[in-house]
């Protein structure tokens, strides 16, 4: 699915823990114990026995372990998304999928024949430090304290990744990459990674792009009643300029949305095109608005080989856009394999849904998977054997294979995504699972009609001049 982000969940980090860790979880060298996935969901069933200051682990101010992080984590509560919801849709909201025993003895069989998946690859500290170096350059001028804020952004995003693992019964074996990202090329906010760290595992999550219809929802997407503004980092060279602007114009030709070269700073969110220094990526970016400004590296210059930077442009744009990737889908299983006998376990968040807001947050509107999408991973992404794949098409294997990875340019499917989230002001999903149910052929069927009008119209294609137009009968 495409990924977008995000609810605050009603969490407090706080600065003290266990002295010992809980069950089934083992803290990487130089993880700070207030990252514990326990710290943020106490009544997991492997966290029994953690213990905190004040209710169940959470509590205010400083102890043992020092003063409380930089920045506060912000507190949401939010409602159940199936309250009100008739009992015949309540059957078509999936678990989430979980590993299978013969899947972790694969991924751990990787960890035995290549000396362990605990130390971290020299690439692995390069990547964090020069995602740091020009984060900390590109907001020094607004953030003074901008250091000790990242520093704290990317513990949290190591821990989500840990507690990924930690949910999967892998964190003893496997410390995740500590790179600074999430999925390689995204970056989370500190808000984002406490959303997702106070997930439970028995949650129901859904990813493709963010649900802006929730009125919990503290991020926003883009005010497009003016063009989205953007500057260019002056390193560019007009050629490479000019191929970000053709991904900007292939996004405007198949939608509403509409982007302008700023003349000077602009005084609200903008996108901000930074060229990427010396970097092993491509591309990288947060996933929704940020204030001030919504970063987006680009590398012209990779030693790895970056292919088709205008359609990284593209893809990045559209992680700012709040969309992300579409092998992270809820129902990708039904479209993919997923090779765990050839994926490095370090980068298990490459291919793992996450638990994120409990289901609240992320929708697809209805858009099917999509083999096509510049939102999806290459065959062999994270692979510990290149010649071979981590993830295999289930249809037309032989073809789309080949397929995977594009980066020619958006799809339609892509394009229709965000037509739905950006493009249809009068017409709302009042349901984050509406796309899941529209893509299950419910929107029409069985005694929940009228509810779907009413409730589902994005998803369901009710907007007036769309297909299933109808009235309630």
């Amino acid at each position: 699915m495409y990924l977008v982000y995000l609810v605050f969940l009603s969490v407090a980090l706080i600065s003290t823990i266990l002295a010992q860790p809980p069950p089934g979880f083992f803290p990487p060298p130089g993880f700070n114990r207030w990252q514990n996935p326990c710290r943020f969901r106490p009544r997991h069933p492997r966290c029994r026995g953690f213990r905190g200051p004040g209710n169940g682990g959470f509590g205010p101010g400083p102890g043992p372990e020092g003063p409380p992080p930089p920045v506060p984590i912000p507190v949401i509560t939010t409602p159940d998304p199936l309250a009100g919801v008739p009992d015949g849709l309540r059957a078509f909201v999936p678990q989430l999928p979980k590993l299978s025993a013969e899947d972790k003895k694969s991924i751990l069989n990787i960890c035995a024949t290549t000396g362990g998946c605990k130390a971290q690859s020299a690439d692995t500290v390069a990547k964090r430090d020069s995602i740091l170096q020009q984060e900390v350059e590109r907001l020094k001028a607004t953030k003074p304290n901008a250091q000790n804020e990242l520093q704290q952004q990317f513990d949290m995003t190591h821990a989500v990744k840990q507690a990924l693992l930690f949910d999967a019964e892998l964190s003893n074996d496997v410390v995740a990459a500590n790179d600074g990202t999430f999925q390689d090329d995204t970056m989370l906010t500190i808000a984002q990674a406490a959303a997702m760290l106070g997930t439970s595992a028995s949650s129901r999550a859904k990813r493709y792009a963010l649900f802006f219809e929730a009125a919990e929802n503290t991020i926003k997407k883009w005010d497009i009643s003016s063009p989205i503004q953007y500057l260019f980092d002056n390193k560019f060279a007009d050629t490479e300029k000019a191929t970000i602007k053709q991904g900007l114009q292939d996004i405007m030709k198949k939608t509403c949305l509409r982007f302008e070269e700023a003349t000077a700073l602009p005084g609200k969110p903008h996108i901000f095109y930074q060229k990427a220094n010396g970097a092993s990526y491509c591309g990288l970016s947060y996933v929704g608005v940020v204030d001030p400004q919504n970063v987006v590296y680009l590398n012209f210059g990779s030693p790895t080989g970056c292919k088709n930077m205008l359609g990284v442009a593209a893809h990045e744009t559209m992680h700012a856009l709040g969309v992300t990737h579409q092998q992270n889908r809820r129902d990708r299983d039904k479209f993919l394999t997923i090779n765990w006998n050839n994926i490095n376990p370090q980068n298990y968040d490459y291919f793992a849904i996450p638990d994120a807001a409990g289901g609240k947050t992320y929708t697809d509107y209805g858009v099917p998977y999509d083999y096509y999408s510049v939102m999806h991973y290459t065959f062999n992404t994270a692979a510990v054997d290149v010649t071979k794949a981590t993830m295999t098409p289930k249809i037309k294997p032989d073809y789309f294979t080949k397929i995977l990875g594009q980066r020619e340019g958006i799809s339609d499917r892509d394009a229709e995504l965000l037509r739905k989230m950006y493009c249809m002001p009068d017409c709302v999903d009042k349901n984050v699972w509406c796309g899941y149910w529209a893509l299950e052929d419910r929107c029409m069927t069985g005694d929940y009609v009228d509810f779907m009008i009413d409730n589902c119209q994005k998803s369901c294609d009710f907007c007036p001049g769309q297909a299933n137009t109808i009235a309630k009968g």
